[in-house]
């Protein structure tokens, strides 16, 4: 049964227990359910009077290397001399407890191992019981490159220090039986049958591994503990780079829109990228570069610093793809992209605030001038004064009607 580390009857130092894995579920979740429903399938088989602890289907792992095992702890994998270490002479189990910087350069000579290989490919062979009560999915890797095979010879030149025995087939342990007793032949012969019958179904899936795992495992059998996840965070950069980048320390995720700093947390950088405020800023630094080919004819605003102006229709519009998109598309745009193509249309000029609230003032005083004068007029009595105003007001609005149709279709 899983039990943690720390309870066992010398508990074992923090990160005692390291490997490096592949979780199944992470590349191929559609057959990990399958393999979740055979395993619960055949336990069912089991008498009453048995117990089978089953495997979480998020535990299910291949273990390609282990730097240090509950039964042959290794501080630190880089010293040689450790290899024979004897585990019954050591009294104080405390001092195997690992330096961080061993951790550290650990973990990065994983990374730089793996990187040197193609990413590893296998295929499902069959789910058997073995003789010690463990029920196992067997694998078989098929990478024309044999990549694991590779990264495991590279590994035990890495990690000279590192336990002498390693796993050397590739499995999952699915569950185990807990119970001591024996079962009966009929038993053994019901779950043989249901272990190839389940074969037959999942025998042939391949799949692809595309990440593998850095685990300090504290419960036993269970991998369950802190997973290195600076791979995954230069992931999250990569996807929305440029705008991310890590710090000059490699302690913080600085974004470049708004020189916020993130923690080095996955889960802090996508809460971050996930949020309004970045998606808003990114928006609208991805429509002002994206506009860039528009030039001149869509240009950032003189009045609005989140809003561009278009020099063919005289109008300012958000700062985003999909505003920018629509604009683009509509016919007012395209049809004033023809005039000026054909040199029957200028490009608009955006004025200030300052110079438009002029042109209004200006407008206004010369419409007041000409009333003015007009009513004034010394020979026109008064009665014929009022209806030649009326008449001129309504010219104005006809002539300014007229004005904006011919606009509107010019």
């Amino acid at each position: 049964m899983p039990l943690e580390y720390t309870a066992f009857p010398t508990p074992l130092p923090d990160a005692a227990v390291r490997l490096c894995l592949i979780f199944f579920e992470k590349v191929h979740q559609e057959l990990a359910e399958k393999v979740e429903r055979a395993s619960r399938e055949i336990a069912s088989v089991l008498p009453d009077t048995y117990d089978m602890h089953l495997t979480k289907r998020s535990h299910y792992h291949i273990t390609i290397f282990m730097t240090s095992q509950p039964h042959a702890l290794r501080p630190d994998p880089f010293d040689p001399s450790h290899y024979d270490l004897d585990m019954s002479t050591v009294q104080d189990v405390s001092c195997m407890r690992p330096h961080e910087s061993v951790l550290e350069r650990e973990i990065q000579t994983m990374k730089d191992i793996v990187a040197q290989h193609k990413s590893p490919v296998f295929r499902v062979h069959r789910i058997v019981l073995a003789d010690s009560g463990t029920l196992l999915l067997c694998l078989v890797e098929i990478s024309p490159h044999s990549s694991v095979f590779h990264m495991r010879k590279a590994f035990r030149k890495a990690f000279p220090g590192s336990p002498p025995k390693q796993s050397t087939i590739y499995h999952a342990s699915l569950g185990r039986i807990v119970t001591p007793e024996q079962l009966s032949e009929e038993k053994r012969r019901k779950i043989h049958d249901m272990c190839e019958a389940w074969t037959r179904q999942l025998q042939g899936h391949e799949f692809t591994v595309d990440e593998l795992f850095h685990v300090r495992e504290v419960q036993f059998t269970t991998v369950e503990g802190p997973r290195d996840e600076s791979d995954k965070i230069r992931q999250v950069i990569l996807e929305h780079a440029p705008f991310l980048k890590e710090s000059d320390d490699g302690k913080k995720i600085v974004c470049l829109l708004n020189n916020h700093e993130i923690s080095y947390r996955l889960d802090a950088i996508n809460a971050f990228v996930s949020g309004k405020k970045y998606r808003r800023l990114r928006s609208r630094k991805e429509a002002e570069e994206w506009t860039e080919k528009y030039r001149p004819f869509l240009v950032p605003s003189v009045n609005y610093p989140n809003m561009l102006f278009c020099s063919l229709t005289n109008h300012v519009i958000k700062k985003n793809r999909q505003s920018v998109d629509e604009h683009l598309k509509g016919k007012k745009f395209q049809r004033a992209q023809e005039n000026f193509q054909n040199d029957r249309l200028e490009l608009y000029e955006e004025p200030t605030i300052e110079e438009m609230e002029a042109a209004i003032e200006e407008m206004e005083q010369e419409n007041s001038m000409e009333d003015f004068e007009f009513i004034n007029d010394k020979d026109i009595d008064g009665h014929e004064q009022m209806n030649q105003h009326k008449r001129h007001r309504d010219q104005k609005k006809e002539s300014d009607v007229s004005v904006k149709r011919t606009r509107k279709y010019t």
